[in-house]
């Protein structure tokens, strides 16, 4: 829980960094046509995943959480569809740096539930890289 907290504290200590460097149109538009396939094509997706996939389970347990080994496994996986036009939700993408994208996405009634996933470009490609399902944000 500790680690959890610290990972937190050191993100968004991060993402409020102000950012020296111009907009990358095309960096945004590569990411954009990447985040479109990734939910349309099911091939695509499945092939842009880092299998095993850090992250964490729905509504994670207490006994999960603190034992912090917990992956996504390619066998069992539930393909991902884009909620982001979905008005009962807020969509959040914080650019760590250009190869590593964060997304969040929560309930706009109870802010302090939703999943996030890290997206990050691995050689010259964006691939998913951690997926925590729906839980509650500290």
């Amino acid at each position: 829980m500790i680690r959890l907290i610290f990972f937190a504290l050191v993100l968004s200590l991060l993402a409020c960094q102000p950012s020296n460097k111009p907009a990358d149109d095309s960096a945004a538009d590569d990411f954009e046509t990447f985040y479109q396939k990734f939910h349309s094509d099911s091939a695509y997706q499945m092939e842009h995943i880092v299998f095993p996939l850090p992250g964490l389970p729905a509504e994670v347990d207490s006994t999960t959480l603190k034992a912090g080994a917990f992956k996504w496994q390619k066998e069992n996986w539930k393909l991902h569809k884009d909620l982001g036009d979905n008005p009962e939700f807020k969509q959040e993408f914080v650019a760590l740096t250009d190869d590593i994208i964060i997304e969040r996405l929560s309930h706009k009634r109870m802010e302090n539930v939703g999943i996030t996933r890290r997206f990050s470009k691995i050689g010259g490609e964006w691939h998913l890289i951690y997926y925590a399902g729906l839980n509650y944000f500290e």
